[in-house]
């Protein structure tokens, strides 16, 4: 949040924030869901319902220079942004 106010400051003051995404998000860890409530009980903006989960389809696909949706769009990693456009585009 500090980076934004900073860029809002020296760039763009006009800069607005849609929404916070998590990405590198494991259901299966603790700490992911511990970061999860911790944004949503003490970040004022909105927090995507779309998480970004831990996929390898999203490491690999740059290295192929291609999208993930490009590269495996039936991949967890594909699901999960196309999910988050459908959300973004609703805000």
């Amino acid at each position: 949040m500090q980076t934004i106010a900073k860029v809002k400051k020296a760039f763009n003051p006009k800069l607005k924030i849609k929404g916070i995404v998590v990405v590198m998000f494991d259901v299966r860890r603790k700490l992911s869901q511990e970061v999860l409530a911790y944004l949503r009980e003490n970040v004022k903006e909105k927090i995507f319902g779309s998480q970004i989960r831990l996929n390898v389809k999203l490491a690999e696909a740059p290295s192929f220079g291609k999208s993930v949706l490009d590269y495996d769009n039936a991949s967890n990693g594909a699901k999960d942004y196309t999910a988050l456009a459908a959300e973004f585009c609703q805000v």
